[in-house]
């Protein structure tokens, strides 16, 4: 065997050690390349020269590189300092790109390399094809390169992350099943279909072109015959590909019919299946084709051999394999069930296709890889006598091993049974209307209720299903048009009728089938005592015939709308509390499991979790969905998946008890998750039959879509006993996480999407589990909190605090999230209020500097608790790292210095994050961005602390608060507009920076999106991305849409001289979640405007060139937006400059997108705020008076404007009704308009009916629609267009909290009551005992007591807003002539127009929104 070492000759920073065998880059926190290393000898022929990463140092991007070179490390001189500059025939993986001689041919190959962690392997090989193949963790990713040359050195690059490797030795390499030597002994399959080289990703499917007859599913794994009852040939299908020698073909005979003589006949041939066309059967073909068919060979149709093997494959049952392989020697194998038929034929062609007849009795199989429990199980299977089964105490009651009932397989011309015998349809339902009939596999037993659920309708038919019973069997009927026309032994129900052999005997019964709709169920039951009921939707349409033979068939006629229906699992609709064990077993119900633990205040118990009613065939789910077992789990170890009803949520653990074990069979339960809806699912006999779509864990294995990931993942589910409690989660950051008894076993998998569904397979020894419902948060934590038994600290949110115990030079405020230093003290010393975890970030913000002072901020952590007194008197003593200046140290003494800006510049609103990683080490960063400097992996505990010491002397927590609780009900507090204060902040007045969402706050929002593409790197908490490997796949959105009105901009952090061109800036407007991101932003296709250099391209298709700006030209630290004016109008800003429009009529919402492709390798997004039209300025409040009462005339007669109405004030209040955050869904799109010119349309006059109107002039009405609060309103609101119309003036910040509780409600705090006044009650009725609504007639004029300010172009401007509401007649009282004081000396029209009196009522649900009024004044202050 080749013993790999490491060539002496190597990089100047790396030394070789340990006899040759290890090699570590030196100096690895202070320099990230000069790390080349070689092989000391030639990479033989199918030969995987494999290292694992030893150590990882986390403050650097970028990992190991690895390839092949034809240099020889003897003539290289000197060593380059990257492995990129190496040419001369070399090939390396960089991250996830393949490169040749240092440009890449070769995108998004296989697994990111930058991505590895400490323990993980990479290796190389080169075939004796001339196929280069990379391996991560002994998987295969794929052909890399082909038509490589020999006489090849290994080169590995410890780059960046990667400081220190070691090389797997050849005994490491034997524990894998893919490096495992190929085998001489010709009598094993799986040594036999090993090939001299690793085994390759490129999976067996079947061919696209098949057999007319032919369906195919499970990714074209998974081959069927339709009609198998009718028709016995045309089923043939083939390989994708041509087989390889020495690979074995395999496939397992899921379902055979009863019926025909002969079955299934596999074989190879010359013919390739794209020009093929398809014979009927195989042995028609008369040339380069080798068939084996019942335990003969034929050759071109003719058969050579007439006894081969020792099996006949037309004895085959459900379960069994058949398998063939072509050799090196060009001989042929056949093998059944594992076992090696012998040679078949000789000097068979080397391009040969795998080829199937689904002939006769057999109508699917699936093509299954090697795997050795299954062979070891089905060998105990047929070697055990029947006689050994039955002595075998049973698992299961024997009531219980009574079958389900099933459709069976043999049925009317139109139909097919599908779904393993639960479903029967007609496929050709448009076409055809009858000869649907279906009858169950065995007789009814008294008192079941054989019932099904309509899947399909089609209602071009006349007519609809047909439910009864029958004394003939499946087999004895000749299937008629209609069951109707069956004249003994029938009893059907049809239409609203009853009919015996043919013949009415009841007119008018029950509910009318023939108006059943998808989804309705209808049963029929033979009681003990012969009497039959019908059952329509669970209710009994009574007594239907009386004297009813005993075994009877169920029957159902899909006839006419009905399509298709689906066998309802009784104990699915039940309450009874069976189980599948005996009474007794160590947990006999889920429904004690699922109480085991209380859920917290705060979180959500969803029982709606349960397992879906479709499964495996040989599954049964029992306990109203939350049992799932195999019942004859001593005859049978496969065909039991089960999966979910429903996705799982972010956070939510689905957990399972084991409660029943059986000591036969090898393995044992099976636990994943995917993305294939259960409707979707063609469940096959094993979880890892499904190759794509699926995350899932197999014994202690990791695999996904069928491919081992990597093995020793710390549970182990195969050792796992009765008892135990297994669960598992998808995190919000997309990690999936197992769980023993409660405790994390850590994250199996990275970047699972959301919406998996939970799928487990009761294999092998595991015959029976439990679901236990778990409690979920109410809001977006990604794990469970405050559940007893579960280990979830490592992922529970610590809010980010400062301890009180600090030096005396220090006061905290805001809940000890900012700390202040006291004017002129000193020991202003404080510490974090918890430790800081692998894994997790500490950053503050600098709020404020004193111009008096100069000097350095102090920021580090010691190692130790902190103490309980003064900790500014004892500092000295504690072992601490801390940066100060431009430095980091080690108590007093100084260990590296960053060139990087200094401590001793931060100034407001710079951030300085401590970052620990997995392995412990911790670095710094400012900004967003590394310093270059980290201190060391080896403290346990390390508290964070900071000094203010120089010019900054305020600072604040910003990392890590756990979300705060946004309930939509009155009592709770809203984040949105309700969290700022009525009068609204002057940042308010400068940026309007108002964010959509009740429930999270502006900062928050301000990021990009965690949707992004695969090289991209968010940090600073969202607010910067950095491209990490190659020069494409950098695409980062805004996390929020961008609105028109709206800007964002970035700023160029980093770039690099290796790529060519640079950032480009678009917009684009289709969902990303849905979406998969393109390579590049040139690839969106629908809705996107994306900028490159200087040249516009919409929908990837070049439009406009020769810009007035290039972006390649775009220096560092420059910055670079987009905005989106009112008109829809693109504009590019570069350093804050607008450069002008570059396209036109975009609507909103958009997203902002931003791709750091070639020299753009980092970028911050340092703004995202409001503009007009495109141009953003700060506005200057000092106007003149001139100006401003024309701005006034302009508000009252309409401001002029290019828009669809002609008016741009309703614009200007559609804007600002934006910023307020309420969803569109609110509204009905019919919006009025009551400014000066626009009421002139209206035609005011003089008589009531017009003049009570007046009270609106100078508003913009946005109508509700009062479907979103009918459910908050305890009153019918049907008749609500005879209510009255009130009004009630609101403040901003109180709006979206309304909206959300549905109703206006009594709470002193939102000032919606009317205060307490002894003095006006003049009677016991009068008196306030409880909060009063006051609300108004007409619409008052409050005189901006409620405005906020708003900013258009350059106008400020005072907003005000108030209610339109329907009254219930007689809930509210008028008050007796209190006329409103106008708090201006002017008088208002609405004091013209009446005494205006107040209405009030007490009573809840009495109002209902109808409309938001909104009006803008320009303010004069």
């Amino acid at each position: 065997m080749t013993s790999f070492k490491f060539h002496q000759r190597c990089g100047k920073l790396v030394t070789v050690f340990d006899d040759g065998r290890c090699a570590a880059r030196g100096c690895p926190t202070q320099e990230f390349n000069e790390g080349i290393v070689f092989s000391n000898t030639l990479l033989p022929d199918d030969k995987v020269f494999e290292v694992k990463i030893t150590k990882i140092i986390s403050s650097w991007t970028g990992s190991i590189k690895l390839g092949v070179t034809a240099v020889d490390p003897e003539n290289v001189e000197p060593v380059p300092p990257s492995s990129p500059e190496l040419l001369n025939d070399t090939w390396l993986l960089s991250g996830s790109s393949v490169l040749h001689n240092g440009r890449p041919v070769l995108q998004s190959y296989g697994i990111d390399l930058d991505n590895l962690e400490e323990g993980d392997r990479v290796g190389v090989i080169r075939t004796r094809e001339g196929d280069l193949v990379f391996y991560v963790n002994s998987c295969s990713q794929g052909v890399a390169a082909s038509n490589i040359p020999s006489n090849l050195y290994v080169v590995l690059d410890l780059y960046g992350k990667c400081s220190q490797i070691a090389i797997v030795t050849d005994r490491e390499q034997a524990g894998s099943s893919f490096f495992a030597p190929p085998s001489t002994d010709s009598n094993q399959i799986h040594e036999a279909s090993t090939s001299q080289g690793p085994r390759l990703r490129d999976k067996l499917r079947f061919h696209t072109r098949c057999g007319s007859l032919v369906k195919l599913s499970a990714n074209r794994r998974t081959g069927e015959r339709l009609k198998p009852s009718d028709e016995f040939n045309n089923g043939i299908v083939m390989t994708h590909r041509p087989l390889k020698d020495d690979e074995l073909f395999e496939i397992r005979i899921d379902r055979l019919v009863d019926k025909w003589s002969g079955s299934i006949e596999v074989g190879v041939t010359t013919h390739d299946p794209s020009t093929l066309s398809f014979p009927a059967t195989m042995t028609n073909l008369r040339s380069g084709t080798i068939m084996m068919s019942g335990c003969g060979i034929l050759t071109n149709g003719r058969g050579i051999r007439h006894e081969y093997g020792q099996m006949n494959l037309d004895e085959l049952k459900e379960g069994d394999r058949i398998g063939m392989i072509r050799k090196s020697n060009a001989e042929l194998h056949y093998y059944i069930n594992g076992v090696d038929q012998g040679v078949a034929s000789n000097k068979v062609p080397a391009r040969v296709w795998g080829v199937v007849d689904l002939y006769g009795m057999t109508v699917r199989v699936t093509i299954v890889d090697p795997d050795n429990r299954d062979e070891k199980n089905m060998s105990l299977r047929r070697n055990t006598p029947l006689a050994f089964l039955d002595m075998q105490s049973p698992i299961m009651e024997e009531a219980e091993l009574e079958e389900s009932l099933l459709f069976h397989t043999t049925c009317g011309l139109h139909a097919a049974v599908v779904n393993g015998g639960k479903t029967a349809h007609r496929p050709y339902a448009f076409e055809d209307f009858n000869h649907g009939v279906v009858l169950t596999e065995r007789t009814l037993r008294p008192g079941e209720v054989f019932e099904v659920v309509v899947d399909q309708v089609v209602p071009k038919w006349a007519g609809s299903i047909e439910i009864g019973v029958t004394t003939h069997s499946p087999l004895d009927l000749e299937f008629p048009a209609t069951m109707t026309n069956v004249r003994s032994g029938t009893y059907i129900m049809t239409g609203n009728g009853v009919m015996h052999n043919g013949t009415t005997i009841v007119d008018d019964y029950g509910q009318n089938l023939d108006q059943l709709k998808k989804g309705d169920r209808v049963g029929v039951m033979r009681a003990h005592s012969g009497m039959l009921h019908f059952y329509v939707n669970g209710i009994d349409q009574g007594p239907a015939a009386s004297n009813v033979p005993p075994n009877v068939y169920g029957v159902i006629d899909l006839y006419g709308q009905a399509a298709a229906a689906t066998i309802v699992d009784r104990n699915m609709v039940t309450n009874g509390q069976e189980e599948c064990g005996t009474p007794g077993s160590m947990m006999t119900s889920s429904l004690s499991a699922s109480t085991m633990y209380q859920p917290s205040p705060g979180d959500v118990v969803n029982t709606d979790l349960c397992f879906h009613q479709l499964h495996g065939r040989k599954a049964r789910i029992t306990n109203n969905g939350l049992t799932a077992c195999r019942p004859h789990a001593i005859g049978e170890f496969n065909d039991a998946i089960v999966i979910t009803n429903r996705p799982l949520q972010d956070g939510e653990i689905f957990e399972i008890a084991l409660e029943k074990m059986v000591d036969r069979w090898s393995g044992s339960i099976e636990a994943g998750v995917t993305l294939i809806r259960p409707e979707e699912l063609d469940f096959p006999s094993t979880l890892t039959d499904i190759d794509y779509d699926t995350w899932m864990l197999s014994g202690s294995s990791l695999m996904r879509d069928g491919e081992l990931i990597r093995n020793g993942y710390p549970c182990d589910l195969d050792s796992l006993p009765v008892g135990t409690r297994l669960g598992m989660a998808r995190h919000e950051e997309g990690s999936l996480h197992y769980y023993v008894n409660g405790r994390d076993q850590g994250p199996a998998f990275s970047y699972v999407p959301p919406g998996v569904y939970a799928i487990i397979d009761l294999y092998g020894q595991c015959a029976q589990v439990s679901l236990i419902h778990n409690p979920v948060p109410r809001q977006g934590i990604s794990v469970l909190k405050g559940r007893p038994g579960y280990d979830l600290t490592m992922d529970v949110v610590i809010p980010h605090t400062f301890s009180t115990c600090c030096g005396p030079g220090i006061i905290l405020k805001d809940v000890n999230t900012v700390a202040v230093r006291g004017e002129y003290s000193r020991n202003a010393l404080v510490c974090a209020s918890h430790q800081l975890n692998r894994d997790e970030n500490f950053e503050i913000r600098v709020e404020s500097r004193h111009p008096l002072f100069a000097g350095s901020l102090k920021f580090g952590f010691i190692t130790t608790d902190p103490p309980s007194e003064n900790l500014a008197n004892i500092v000295a003593s504690l072992d601490r790292w801390f940066i100060s200046g431009s430095s980091l140290y080690h108590n007093s003494n100084k260990e590296q210095k960053f060139m990087s800006s200094s401590f001793e510049r931060l100034g407001p609103d710079d951030r300085v994050t401590m970052k620990r990683g997995k392995t412990g080490v911790v670095v710094f960063q400012v900004n967003g961005l590394d310093l270059g400097v980290a201190a060391p992996n080896h403290y346990n505990t390390i508290y964070p602390f900071v000094e203010l010491d120089g010019a900054v002397d305020r600072v604040r927590i910003v990392s890590n608060g756990n979300p705060a609780y946004h309930p939509s009900s009155p009592g709770g507090e809203s984040l949105s507009m309700g969290s700022l204060s009525a009068n609204l902040p002057a940042s308010l007045v400068q940026d309007v920076n108002i964010e959509a969402g009740p429930s999270k706050s502006i900062e928050e929002e301000i990021k990009f999106s965690e949707i992004h593409g695969r090289n991209i790197c968010l940090v600073n908490n969202g607010l910067s991305a950095k491209r990490t490997a190659s020069y494409n796949q950098g695409i980062v959105l805004s996390r929020m849409p961008i609105v028109k009105g709206q800007k964002c901009e970035v700023r160029i952090e980093k770039l690099t001289n290796r790529w060519n061109s640079s950032l480009m800036v678009g917009l684009v407007c289709q969902p990303t979640e849905k979406n998969p991101l393109p390579v590049t932003a040139l690839g969106f296709r629908r809705s996107a405007w994306v900028v490159s250099a200087d040249t516009l391209f919409v929908n990837g298709q070049k439009a406009k060139s020769r810009l007035p700006f290039n972006l390649d030209n775009i220096a560092v630290h420059s910055t670079v937006g987009l905005s989106l004016s009112l008109d829809g109008d693109f504009h590019i800003l570069i350093d804050g400059k607008d450069l002008g429009k570059v396209a036109s009529g975009i609507s909103d919402p958009c997203y902002a997108v931003f791709d750091l492709y070639g020299q753009c390798e980092e970028i911050q997004l340092i703004n995202l705020e409001l503009i007009v039209s495109g141009y953003y300025e700060k506005a200057d409040f000092d106007c003149s008076v001139k100006e401003k009462e024309k701005q006034n005339a302009a508000i009252a007669t309409g401001i002029a404007g290019s828009f669809k109405h002609g008016c741009n004030y309703i614009n200007i209040c559609k804007l600002f009704k934006s910023f307020i955050g309420i969803p569109s869904s609110y509204f009905v799109p019919e919006v009025t308009c009551y400014c000066g010119s626009c009421s002139n349309e209206y035609k005011f006059s003089g008589s009531e009916k017009n003049s009570k109107d007046h009270h609106l002039i100078g508003w913009c009405r946005f109508p509700f629609s009062l479907s979103r609060f009918r459910e908050n309103t305890p009153v019918n609101v049907e008749g609500s267009d005879r209510w009255p119309s009130a009004y009630y003036p609101a403040e901003v910040c109180h709006i979206r909290q309304l909206l959300d509780a549905g109703q206006l409600y009594p709470s002193d705090g939102l000032g919606l009551t009317k205060p307490k006044n002894p003095v006006e009650t003049d009677s016991k009725t009068e008196e306030v005992e409880s909060p009063q609504l006051v609300f108004y007639p007409v619409l008052p004029n409050s005189s901006g007591r409620n405005a906020v300010p708003f900013r258009y172009k350059k106008q400020l401007y005072s907003c005000q807003v108030a209610f339109q509401l329907l009254v219930q007649p007689g809930s509210y009282k008028v008050s007796e002539n209190r006329k409103l004081e106008a708090s201006s000396s002017r008088r208002s029209p609405t004091s013209e127009l009446s005494d205006i009196v107040e209405w009030s009522t007490k009573e809840k649900g009495a109002t209902v929104f109808q409309a938001l009024l909104v009006k803008l004044e320009v303010n004069s202050q």
